[in-house]
């Protein structure tokens, strides 16, 4: 007979009451960190010194006023977190996920050595923008909307560093709960801490993008270490490059991370497949495969190319109207860089024109200018009023418009087909006339499928056999040869058996 009794526990969690001075003399000594490559949103100072910090002030007030027992703050021992990592390594079947593994587990020894005991899961922004600053006598204004009454005497516009020692004493040992996860399954506790920073729900996405796995270490590697991305999306600080991030999109709540995992979730896919719902999207986070983490570091190449490319290092304070591409805009340039680039993409087998790497575009600065222009006036109600109708003048089906109004497959794939059949032919020998691209990358067979679909799979030159397929050995044939005028533009070129074409030659 079992002796066991009670509930089965995931998590083990150990509250504690510290005061606020013990608290802050361990995020002084360091002895706290947090590790914004998992766990966390991100840090929000904006927020929390907008109006002259009245978000601080007004936490502060609430907190020595009473409330520093409400919300507790949530962390765990470095040493828990490394053996559930030391775990991970051990279980792992996937080599690319190990590598990942083996380099989270060296970052928190190297927290160990520097002291630090506590990863903080909960509580970032109430303790180092109000608390530490406010300790330290760096609030951006200190004069309170609500009066301080200590020990009789009115306070409402003073720095804690001038109070005399009786008083600092009197706000040091206000007490707080800490949270303590001790042991148990990790992502249990992660869940159980998630909807409580700062009273604001969650989303299942930022649920997933704080969870400790390899993928999200390397998303929010990205988001919060890496100087190209931050300047392309924002940073909180620095304003970004890139329009609409708004809603689900929005920085503080990790925008960036979710629309890289859409880009990731494309190319998982060969772009045949949509952006992913929010559900797929976590599920794909949290079992980190491998070709997840192969994807993210294409589309971490393709946005690098692209910040480079549009120098957002220099411009870090546009305000939305400023900035150069949407988050539509920039899904679609890389898709365009994905398309012509990539092997695994579902239309790079009949895309117009293809390279071997973005070494081969010299001018990458106008290649990616004159997309996000085209990419703007295609979507414009005053530049292609045929494209928008009805009541409210919204974009039409079976138009660019209308396609990226979404990202479901259909989207997706209707996107690349305008991308295709219609920038790409109308610029791809411009590209290479004008040094855009290397010489060796333009080849004419590159219209094979698009000639065989323009010809309804038939062979002009074939009476006996005329049907063709995608599957149908075929030579691209000039009508009027090079050597005659001829050019590679589809209006001249059809597509024949290799027979017939060595029998026609290049004499006719």
């Amino acid at each position: 007979m079992s002796t066991n009794t009670g509930i089965q526990k995931d998590v083990i969690i150990i509250p504690d009451i510290k005061t606020v001075g013990e608290l802050y003399n361990l995020a002084k000594q360091k002895q706290i960190q947090v590790m914004p490559e998992w766990l966390q949103r991100l840090m929000q100072p904006k927020k929390w010194q907008a109006s002259k910090g009245k978000k601080t002030k007004s936490f502060l007030s609430s907190f020595f006023k009473g409330s520093s027992l409400l919300t507790p703050f949530y962390w765990i021992q470095i040493d828990v977190l490394g053996e559930f990592i030391n775990e991970e390594i051990e279980l792992s079947e996937d080599k690319v996920r190990e590598k990942i593994y083996l380099e989270i587990a060296a970052k928190i020894n190297e927290y160990k050595s520097a002291g630090v005991k506590y990863i903080l899961l909960d509580g970032q922004n109430r303790l180092f923008e109000a608390l530490v600053n406010f300790f330290d006598g760096k609030l951006i204004d200190n004069e309170f909307e609500e009066t301080f009454i200590v020990n009789g005497q009115q306070l409402n516009k003073f720095k804690f560093t001038e109070l005399d020692e009786d008083v600092k004493s009197l706000f040091f040992n206000t007490q707080v709960i800490i949270a303590e996860g001790m042991r148990g399954k990790i992502r249990s506790f992660i869940e159980s801490v998630r909807d409580l920073n700062d009273g604001e729900s969650w989303s299942k996405f930022e649920g997933a993008i704080i969870q400790p796995t390899a993928l999200s270490y390397e998303l929010n590697r990205a988001s919060f270490k890496n100087p190209n991305i931050q300047s392309l999306y924002g940073n909180g600080v620095l304003s970004g490059n890139v329009s609409d991030m708004s809603g689900g999109y929005e920085i503080a709540k990790k925008g960036d991370s979710r629309h890289m995992a859409e880009l990731i979730y494309m190319l998982n896919y060969g772009c045949n497949n949509g952006a992913g719902n929010e559900e797929r999207l976590c599920d794909m986070i949290i079992a980190s495969e491998g070709r997840s983490i192969d994807n993210f570091n294409l589309v971490q190449k393709y946005l690098l190319f692209i910040a480079s490319s549009l120098n957002c290092m220099a411009n870090t304070s546009l305000n939305d109207k400023q900035k150069p591409i949407s988050k539509e805009g920039l899904r679609n340039l890389v898709l365009l860089l994905d398309m012509i680039t990539n092997p695994l993409n579902a239309m790079n087998h009949s895309v117009l024109f293809k390279i071997r790497s973005l070494k081969d575009i010299k001018q990458p600065t106008l290649f990616c200018e004159e997309f996000i222009k085209w990419d703007k006036n295609r979507k414009d109600k005053k530049i292609n009023p045929q494209d928008f109708g009805g009541a409210k003048n919204n974009p039409i089906p079976d138009t660019y418009a209308f396609a990226n109004q979404g990202h479901n497959p259909s989207n997706i794939q209707e996107r690349m087909k305008y991308i295709n059949y219609e920038y790409i032919k109308e610029n791809y020998e411009k590209w290479t006339a004008e040094s855009y691209v290397s010489d060796s990358t333009v080849n004419y067979k590159s219209w094979e499928n698009y000639l065989k679909a323009k010809n309804n799979y038939i062979d002009p030159y074939n009476k006996a056999d005329p049907v063709i397929d995608l599957r149908s050995k075929v030579h691209v044939d000039h009508i009027k040869p090079r050597k005659k005028g001829g050019t590679n533009e589809p209006e001249n070129l059809t597509v024949t058996n290799p027979t017939s074409n060595l029998i026609k030659g290049a004499r006719y």
